[in-house]
């Protein structure tokens, strides 16, 4: 379902937006333009429960967009690996 993909699409690069270039991930946005709140008690760049979330939703896009979009899935699969990494090292 073309629609379902395209809402999907959306909310995968909303979590890519939201990661740092070092894997971990910032929480929330403070207004309508997508403003990244880095300064909020519960949105500071972290790999906690919510980076967990980036993390999964970053596989399952993979796995769908892998068949329909290559090159979209293969965007993910980079953002993944960024994570993997940063929990590797802190592991």
């Amino acid at each position: 379902d073309q629609r379902a993909l395209e809402r999907a699409r959306r909310a995968l690069n909303f979590v890519t937006y939201l990661q740092d270039s070092d894997g971990q991930f910032y929480n929330f946005v403070t207004d309508r333009s997508g403003t990244i709140n880095r300064t909020g008690p519960t949105s500071y760049k972290s790999l906690s429960w919510w980076a967990m979330r980036g993390l999964w939703a970053l596989a399952k896009g993979y796995s769908v967009f892998q068949e329909t979009d290559p090159a979209y899935a293969a965007g993910l699969q980079q953002a993944y690996v960024r994570t993997q990494q940063a929990l590797s090292q802190s592991v």
